[in-house]
């Protein structure tokens, strides 16, 4: 977020930086400066645990934007964001094992599967929220919103 001639940001500011701008886009208000910080963050700067946060931050943007607008692209980026989270951290040997992180990917893909139009991606999608959910299920068996999307995830 800073300019190349100013000092680097610490590890703990960058998470600081990351805490700040979830604050933001949870915000109906502040959501677009949020979404504008993001965008100027130099993601090779974050290690695996801030980049997986500044990827759920991204789809956290965007699934409050299509709560607001219904417009199914934007479910498709929070979708989009959610996979590279995954992948990214997988690829850098971080576990991902922040709730909200796993609900969040979990939930989108079970949104997606009610709006897309492609009939053959709509199985897809719910098997992949369902093992997000059962793999979620082993670790905390109590999640109320993990026992509620199981629920829903019932053929």
């Amino acid at each position: 977020m800073k300019n190349h001639n100013e000092k680097k940001s610490s590890p703990k500011e960058f998470q600081n930086i990351l805490d700040a701008i979830e604050l933001l886009i949870k915000s109906d208000t502040y959501r677009e400066i949020g979404n504008e910080l993001l965008g100027k963050i130099d993601t090779k700067s974050l290690s695996p645990k801030q980049l997986a946060h500044y990827q759920y931050l991204n789809a956290r943007y965007h699934v409050y934007i299509y709560r607001k607008d219904k417009d199914l692209e934007d479910l498709e980026y929070a979708n989009d964001f959610l996979d590279e989270m995954t992948s990214s951290a997988f690829n850098s040997g971080y576990i991902i094992k922040d709730v909200r992180y796993l609900f969040t990917r979990a939930h989108t893909k079970y949104e997606l599967a009610k709006t897309v139009w492609e009939e053959d991606r709509k199985p897809w999608l719910l098997e992949k929220a369902r093992h997000i959910t059962q793999t979620a299920l082993r670790f905390n068996p109590e999640n109320s919103s993990f026992i509620w999307l199981q629920e829903q995830l019932v053929d």
